[in-house]
């Protein structure tokens, strides 16, 4: 065991702090820094981050290609998104469904990008009973003793300026998601079931986290910050966007927001039931999520329709901050979950069996998938800009009006959490636009500041809205969708959710050696 050193903390410059970050996991000797008994997780003490020194008796000048090897392996540290366990977050309550404390995964920025954020809320559905929140509990769904000390960080979050163009040298924190409810409950106690306590904290580690990288970080001095998520992260992104703009993030500061496939609408299901209601209903009883919902939405309705208040409908025109929304009109979990859930759709006869094979389905089939597409583009509908003659815009050549901030990339393939898989992010296109040029264009376009170096493809569409299948390109007809990653083996242990549909963009393989920073 190496023992504790401890030291005054370094003054937080942004000088040292780049060279600080670049070297934190090489060979060295930490100040203000616990190692544990088998020296992988580390405890940053006094809520400091650790000065590193030179360890003594360090061996001579390297020779060209050990110097060469030695750059190469820092550069490739540097690109990781590492993990910080926020100890602190304790003494407030602000805790996992298991009682663990909270984390987040951070990547320092630089050059053009050092007080830029790009802050990331991670998926993975919600829990909706005792039971299902206790399954969830012992996983990384529910328990910070199980994140993985280092995540890849594909797609949009791409560390490669030929993957992220814009935003690849900001910093990036990733936000594990622990507590089952979209960062937004909020019970004073615990759930108790088969003897253990169970805790819905979100809307706690939410506030606790933020504040923390705003004091303890460098957040507090941020020029622009992209808030976003995918499902169940892009619905915190829905829900909360507003707040932590103004709560968080400094008034001088630019922010925006980017939603990826969280459009959970309360569609009928097959059967004629309302699955994605009776499933909202649910994390709203168990979770106390109340008041992290729109006031204006709660008073417009009775107690009972509150669930709404937590669904996109209802959000998405009371946002105030600029937004952009990656959506697909044939969502996986829109149609896996409210459309055709397995009890209402048992046999797959209904509509469950054509859904990967679009060209199998029959008339009546593809009318309802139809019917989903409008409803889909329905709920879009008040972020576009108007047309000349009054109403809202539809797909295609709309000019950037004045006031208009907000962008749309809707979309016709089969899929669900796009902006994470590589293939997806850099190959789908609407309106000749790919994806990855439509979030620079909207960014660049939007730039208050005129300092995004960006990868501007052409003029910014506000609303790229793909015509209905089998118009499209993403080859669905052929049921064949773009290439996703290697799925991940875990996920959530529940069936009401959004995670085994997009555990390829959130499946991190866990590292033998990387080391955990525990802040307290």
């Amino acid at each position: 065991m190496v023992p504790s050193v401890r030291s005054p903390l370094l003054s937080h410059t942004p000088f040292f702090a780049t060279l600080l970050l670049s070297l934190l996991f090489a060979s060295a000797r930490l100040d203000g820094v616990t190692f544990t008994d088998d020296s992988d997780r580390v405890t940053i003490e006094d809520g400091g981050i650790p000065n590193l020194r030179s360890v003594a008796g360090a061996s001579a000048e390297p020779s060209g290609a050990a110097r060469r090897a030695v750059v190469e392996d820092e550069e490739a540290r540097e690109r990781e998104v590492r993990l910080f366990i926020v100890e602190e977050a304790k003494q407030v309550g602000a805790v996992c469904l298991d009682g663990s404390a909270p984390g987040f995964y951070y990547r320092r920025g630089h050059g053009r990008g050092a007080n830029k954020w790009l802050l990331n809320f991670r998926s993975g559905a919600w829990c909706t009973s005792p039971w299902d929140c206790y399954n969830r509990s012992s996983s990384l769904w529910g328990s910070s003793r199980h994140f993985p000390d280092v995540l890849p960080a594909p797609g949009i979050l791409s560390a490669q300026s030929d993957v992220s163009p814009d935003l690849y040298d900001w910093n990036l924190v990733i936000f594990p998601y622990c507590d089952g409810a979209s960062f937004s409950g909020d019970r004073q106690e615990p759930l108790v079931f088969e003897g253990a306590p169970l805790f819905s904290r979100g809307r706690r580690i939410l506030d606790f986290l933020l504040s923390h990288l705003t004091a303890r970080f460098h957040m507090g001095t941020a020029e622009r910050v992209l808030i976003s998520g995918c499902s169940a992260g892009a619905l915190v992104v829905y829900l909360h966007c507003d707040y932590i703009r103004h709560t968080h993030i400094p008034p001088s500061a630019q922010v925006q927001c980017l939603a990826d496939s969280g459009l959970f609408l309360d569609i009928p299901d097959v059967s004629g039931g309302r699955a994605a209601q009776t499933l909202f209903r649910a994390v709203l009883s168990i979770h106390n999520v109340t008041g992290s919902l729109p006031s204006s939405c709660l008073s417009s309705r009775p107690p009972e329709d509150h669930y709404q208040c937590f669904m996109t409908a209802q959000l998405l025109p009371l946002l105030k901050t600029p937004v952009f929304v990656i959506n697909s009109n044939y969502d996986l979990w829109l149609l896996r979950h409210a459309l055709a859930p397995p009890e209402a759709d048992p046999s797959g006869a209904l509509i469950a069996n054509c859904l990967r094979k679009l060209h199998t389905c029959n008339q009546s089939q593809l009318a309802t998938l139809q019917g989903v597409r409008a409803t889909v583009t329905a709920t879009v509908t008040p972020l576009l800009p108007p047309t000349p003659g009054g109403a809202a815009a539809g797909a295609g050549g709309v000019q950037l009006g004045a006031q208009q901030q907000h962008g749309v990339f809707v979309f016709s393939c089969l899929t669900h959490c796009t902006s994470h898989y590589e293939d997806h992010w850099l190959r789908l296109t609407v309106n000749n636009q790919t994806l990855v040029q439509a979030v620079g264009n909207w960014l660049t376009a939007t730039d208050s500041q005129g300092s995004s170096a960006g990868v501007s493809q052409g003029e910014f569409d506000p609303a790229l809205i793909d015509c209905p299948y089998p118009c499209n390109s993403c080859q669905v007809q052929a049921g064949r969708v773009p290439a996703a990653p290697p799925l991940l083996k875990a996920e959530p242990p529940q069936t009401h959710g959004d995670a085994p549909l997009e555990a390829a963009s959130v499946g991190p393989v866990k590292p033998e050696t990387a080391a955990v920073q525990t802040v307290v």
